[in-house]
């Protein structure tokens, strides 16, 4: 009987880890430098969750009011789910200032692309939103944030 709970248990064991690891070759992902739009062409989920996020009035007056020197380094995975949550939203929200610079940065499993740029930032969780005023690093959403999106943002402007 433990021979069969033992080899049981390492079945278990070995579904549960292949469960946790992605089906998405480093062929299929994002690497490097990218664009929404090639973001979105390539990955549909990304478009999808864009499409389905509503942004309300609240939010559209503080993203409108928000100064037009702020940049946001955008360094996420396409492989990785929080980054599939996350990074739809925060797109979606800046739809609503045009005059907010962004960068998207796709990483691989290691968290690295070839320019350095992930490695550069000290980028070890996906997504980082790096929020920049005047050149300066304001703050950083790594993961998810803390209230929302745009309270974080707020609160590193102090607005």
């Amino acid at each position: 009987m433990k021979p069969l709970m033992l080899v049981l248990l390492i079945t278990l064991s070995c579904v549960q880890l292949a469960g946790c690891t992605s089906q998405q070759s480093r062929a299929d992902m994002l690497i490097g430098k990218t664009t929404q739009t090639e973001l979105f062409n390539q990955f549909n989920g990304f478009a999808q969750d864009y499409q389905h996020f509503l942004v309300n009035e609240v939010q559209q007056q503080q993203i409108q009011n928000w100064p037009d020197d702020i940049t946001i380094d955008v360094f996420f995975g396409t492989w990785c789910h929080d980054s599939q949550r996350e990074v739809p939203q925060l797109l979606k929200l800046l739809s609503y200032n045009p005059n907010i610079s962004i960068s998207l940065v796709a990483l691989d499993y290691h968290k690295s692309e070839p320019l350095g740029l992930a490695e550069a930032n000290n980028i070890q969780f996906t997504p980082t939103f790096i929020v920049y005023r005047h050149g300066r690093e304001m703050g950083r959403i790594i993961e998810r944030a803390n209230s929302s999106i745009v309270k974080d943002i707020n609160q590193m402007l102090m607005l």
